[in-house]
């Protein structure tokens, strides 16, 4: 068992992912009672926690982010930093991304079928829907900028639900903290 690590008002659980942008963990929010929740927390690797400019930008796109509310949105509890590190905190979703789902598939020689596929592509297009629809509290657009099988998730019960939402800066990708993998889903603008 991997030693559990303390993060602010957090205990760090287990890694789910990481990308270019910083490491996916499963946390226990606590209270002054004990356990509060269990949350994903997204915490920004150094290299975007320790350039001010990106890590303010990112910080205040999540914000105005977290003001969607829909099935098909993962939801948004806090954002905040701790020592050098920012964070996102969102609902858990007990799943997998989209893209762990494909690797899997292709491990095993499964074909992913078409039922399933159309499925989540109706669901990931009612959340973009929605949120190019909305207009935030400042009178901006929503707009996911990097749609990804990363940031799609699946929940053991067949729930779908988009996460990543809000502007990542041109100067995220001047970084160079995106994999090859997350540059190809960039939008071309």
């Amino acid at each position: 068992m991997a030693k559990r690590e303390k993060f602010g008002k957090f205990v760090l659980l287990e890694e789910l992912d990481s990308s270019g942008v910083g490491s996916e963990f499963r946390a226990a929010k606590l209270s002054n009672t004990g356990l509060e929740k269990i949350v994903a927390l997204l915490r920004l690797n150094a290299t975007v926690s320790g350039n001010g400019d990106v890590a303010k930008a990112l910080m205040d796109h999540t914000k105005v982010a977290a003001q969607l509310q829909n099935p098909n949105v993962v939801r948004i509890h806090g954002i905040g930093k701790v020592d050098w590190a920012y964070y996102v905190s969102s609902e858990f979703i007990e799943g997998k991304s989209l893209k762990a789902i494909f690797k899997r598939c292709r491990q095993e020689g499964f074909p992913f079928s078409v039922d399933h596929a159309l499925l989540i592509a109706s669901k990931i297009c009612s959340a973009l829907e929605y949120a190019h629809a909305r207009k935030s509290d400042s009178g901006g657009r929503y707009f996911h900028g990097l749609v990804n099988p990363g940031q799609v998730l699946v929940s053991y019960e067949g729930e779908v639900r988009t996460r990543g939402f809000g502007c990542w800066p041109a100067h995220v990708r001047e970084l160079g903290v995106l994999t090859a993998e997350e540059s190809q889903y960039l939008a071309p603008e």
